[in-house]
């Protein structure tokens, strides 16, 4: 759900967690991401339609639910994580805009 939230917001929710955390407590999120690339961001974008199509389902309702998205590149997401203070931060699985990364309180 995070892909729903603007920077800001996402920014805040991990400062937020990571203050609710044990030391050595893990957090990780499974969310969409964007790509850096802004080609590969297109390239994402068309296989999730041409999914969408294939599987008989309505490309105007993930359209439309695509403009209510704000996802944040995955680096960017992983620098946010290490200045807000995780350590040990990793993306341990991502396939195409789909990712689970995270990071330790120290």
């Amino acid at each position: 759900m995070f892909h729903h939230l603007t920077d800001e917001m996402k920014r805040a929710t991990y400062e937020r967690l990571l203050s609710c955390l044990s030391s050595g407590g893990t957090f990780i999120n499974a969310d969409y991401v964007d790509s850096a690339s802004q080609f590969y961001s297109r390239v994402f974008y068309d296989l999730r339609i041409d999914y969408i199509r294939r599987q008989g389902g309505s490309e105007t309702e993930y359209v439309e639910h695509h403009k209510l998205e704000s996802p944040a590149p995955m680096e960017v997401q992983l620098s946010w994580l290490r200045a807000i203070g995780f350590v040990d931060i990793e993306c341990f699985w991502k396939y195409l805009n789909l990712a689970v990364f995270g990071g330790r309180r120290p």
